[in-house]
């Protein structure tokens, strides 16, 4: 004869569920009540760090500036340019004025013969946005070419050796700090093109 079990209402299995589903839902309630106290919402709903807070990466503006563009545009157009018979000197004073302080001394080095490419094809693409740096993607006879800008007089900034502060120079003055083959920076998901 099967005995009886005694039963007065749900069984612990029960009891253990609901008590791990509230533990679940007061955690998931009170990680939204937190948030995060190391940024702060802008009025376009981007999230910044706080002052001395890297934690948190700065959302990608809609659109490069365009004096940035301005700047990149005009520096790979003159690093492009090196017709027969211009000197060395001649082709680094134009590319000089577009280029950050310590890059245009690394550029001194450079032997214009040996730049590949001789012309732009097509418009800039931004493949990384902030306030203060911006990637370029540029297409050339050549291949693609990455142009690093950066955004001069921002406290804090450094040049393209790490040293240098460049926050000496004039403010808003975009000057470009890198280039590179298309291939070494991996372009952003959300790249787009600015023209």
């Amino acid at each position: 004869m099967a005995e009886a079990r005694w039963q007065s209402g749900p069984g612990w299995r029960t009891w253990l569920a609901a008590g791990l589903a509230l533990l679940v839902l007061a955690v998931i309630l009170l990680a939204r009540c937190a948030g995060d106290p190391g940024s702060e919402v802008a009025e376009d709903g981007a999230a910044t760090p706080k002052s001395g807070n890297d934690s948190v990466v700065e959302a990608v503006p809609s659109n490069p500036a365009p004096a940035a563009v301005s700047a990149a545009t005009s520096f790979v157009q003159a690093w492009l340019g090196h017709p027969p018979g211009q000197s060395t000197r001649q082709w680094w004073q134009r590319i000089s004025q577009y280029a950050e302080p310590s890059f245009a001394r690394q550029l001194e080095l450079t032997d214009p013969a040996r730049v590949p490419g001789s012309e732009l094809r097509g418009g800039a693409t931004a493949t990384s946005v902030s306030s203060n740096r911006v990637v370029l993607r540029f297409d050339t006879d050549a291949g693609a070419v990455l142009v690093t800008c950066v955004r001069l007089g921002e406290p804090g900034a450094q040049g393209a050796d790490g040293k240098e502060s460049i926050a000496t120079a004039a403010p808003q003055v975009w000057k470009v700090s890198d280039i590179a083959p298309g291939g070494v920076e991996q372009a952003q998901p959300n790249a787009r093109a600015v023209n």
